[in-house]
């Protein structure tokens, strides 16, 4: 929390900026993607595709598009 008080410090007070890094910090584009995997593979990640799949987001990619991307899978398609 001390780091999102003194982003905001020495943000002015630029609230819009503290939650654009919030939001593209690597925590929270890990939080999404392990969100993913819970709801449509109802599982943890694993390593290999975790490692990928934030990678994308870290790299631009939505969260929809790696969400379609896990949808994608064979993995997702033998759960239905």
């Amino acid at each position: 929390m001390t780091f999102w008080v003194n982003r905001l410090v020495a943000t002015n007070g630029d609230r819009a900026e503290v939650a654009r890094s919030f939001l593209s910090s690597g925590e929270y584009l890990q939080l999404e993607v392990f969100g993913v995997y819970n709801v449509f593979l109802e599982r943890l990640p694993d390593a290999d595709g975790f490692n990928y799949w934030v990678g994308q987001r870290a790299s631009g990619q939505s969260i929809e598009v790696v969400a379609t991307g896990i949808m994608a899978g064979a993995e997702y398609f033998q759960r239905a």
